[in-house]
């Protein structure tokens, strides 16, 4: 009959309890100092201003004329002009298919003439010319500009 070597069992350095009570320990430590670093979760922040589009807008303009790409400081203006001109020419558009007058479109469709990059610089001069619009919503004064540019008959 084989002989088996039986070598005594010796004891864990922890206890199962004690490292269940150490993991929790440090998960805990771990949470605690995510939750440090994360935003305050406070009250939603407010809509843009058109304070910093004049900027971006205004460094648009710049780029373009430069004929190079757009800056990181000109892509908020480009996507927020574009998509209210998006916007805008599918309201027009729905309204004509409807058969409703286009004068109750926020604009007129122009022709193919008009681009994002005109339309850029027509809320670029629109924020120059009124100053004291600059603490209202972005989106409001892109779609005012563009109302004054293409405003239907």
């Amino acid at each position: 009959m084989a002989t088996e070597n039986f070598l005594p069992r010796s004891k864990p350095p922890f206890s199962l309890k004690r490292s269940r009570i150490m993991a929790s320990t440090v998960i805990g430590s771990v949470l605690a100092f995510l939750v440090t670093l994360s935003p305050t979760v406070a009250a939603p922040q407010s809509l843009p201003t058109a304070d910093a589009l004049i900027v971006e807008c205004g460094q648009a303009v710049t780029d373009m004329e430069a004929g190079g790409q757009f800056s990181s400081r000109a892509i908020y203006c480009l996507g927020l002009v574009r998509g209210v001109l998006e916007t805008a020419f599918e309201w027009y558009r729905n309204d004509v298919m409807q058969g409703v007058s286009p004068s109750h479109s926020p604009i007129c469709q122009p022709d193919d003439s008009l681009t994002v990059g005109r339309a850029i610089r027509f809320t670029h001069r629109y924020l120059t010319e009124h100053p004291e619009r600059l603490h209202e919503r972005d989106t409001v004064l892109v779609m005012d500009a563009l109302r004054e540019a293409f405003a239907c008959p």
